[in-house]
């Protein structure tokens, strides 16, 4: 198998962080009424942790990550 090339990990960052993006927006939601605010510091965080992870672990990380979320 080959290693992916720079456009593949762009890919799979830009998706990671679209993702992390709408991960930190759901809990904003699901908390907004008691720590809205949280969400400005922490989101960009996860989106970018979420945009790290996807781009090293690639598929994998979206297998475990629909795996979490059926639980």
């Amino acid at each position: 198998m080959r290693p992916p090339d720079r456009e593949e990990l762009t890919i799979r960052f830009g998706c990671g962080f679209i993702a992390g993006l709408l991960f930190a927006g759901c809990l904003w939601l699901r908390n907004s009424f008691a720590t809205g605010y949280w969400v400005f510091a922490f989101g960009p965080a996860i989106a970018l942790l979420f945009g790290f992870v996807a781009m090293r672990k690639g598929d994998q990380f979206w297998e475990e990550l629909g795996g979490w979320f059926k639980r």
